[in-house]
């Protein structure tokens, strides 16, 4: 078999895709009004459903390409980057906390990844003692 030539963009679902960022900009941005979100709560979903839709598409693409192999490509273009962007973050934290907490500790902690640089690993105490 020959590999399928990848079809052009799906002008429709790069629109959704779009409206769905900004309604988990929304989510994230009006945490004081908890009721205005409501309607913005179908972006994750239609994310995860676009994925798997997404990669199927994909898998089509190339029918003899192993499983092992496809996986392998995916995770090196997706986890490199992400690799990447991480130890940005955790340079842009230790910066700020340099800038604005000078003279107490971080606490380089996986908490650091989830909680920011609002955690409490930037005000001095240890992660999970109040």
């Amino acid at each position: 078999m020959t590999d399928h030539p990848a079809p052009s963009r799906l002008l429709a679902l790069d629109a959704m895709r779009f409206i769905a960022v900004c309604a988990i900009v929304w989510i994230h941005t009006t945490e004081t009004l908890p009721e205005t979100t409501l309607l913005a709560r179908w972006a994750v979903p239609f994310f995860t459903i676009a994925s798997i839709w997404l990669l199927g598409q994909s898998l089509q693409r190339n029918p003899t390409q192993s499983w092992p192999a496809y996986a392998w490509r995916r995770t090196n273009r997706l986890y490199g980057t992400f690799l990447i962007w991480n130890v940005i973050y955790l340079l842009a934290i230790a910066m700020k906390h340099t800038a604005f907490h000078s003279g107490k500790q971080i606490y380089w902690t996986p908490d650091l990844l989830y909680g920011g640089s609002s955690g409490d690993t930037l005000r001095g105490r240890r992660p999970g003692r109040w």
